[in-house]
This record gives C-alpha cells, structure tokens and sequence, in this order.
C-alpha cells in the first residue's frame, strides 16, 4: 500500500541576517504571485500583483 496524505510542506529558511527568515518567505511570495499572474494573465487576462 502506498501512502498518499501528503499535506504537509515543511520549509528550512536561512539567511544571512540582513532580513528575517519570515520577511525573505514574504518577498518569494510576492514575486511567485507576479509571476504566476503574468502567466495567468497570458492565458486570461488577469493583471500582475502591484507591491
């Protein structure tokens, strides 16, 4: 039988200190959210996320 309740996603962040570990999650967020948005919009017509 093989297991398949993967719902858990587990992340290690490192820094070098000049922001948190919380703080460098949010800007990857915010460029993942544009990029995907650009790709989105391609496909569409959404706009990309303002910062």
């Amino acid at each position: 039988m093989e297991i398949t309740d993967y719902d858990k996603l587990i992340l290690t962040i490192e820094t070098d200190g000049t922001i948190t570990p919380r703080e460098a999650v949010e800007e990857a967020t915010k460029i993942l959210m544009n990029y995907f948005s650009i790709i989105v919009g391609q496909i569409g017509g959404a706009e990309p996320v303002k910062e």
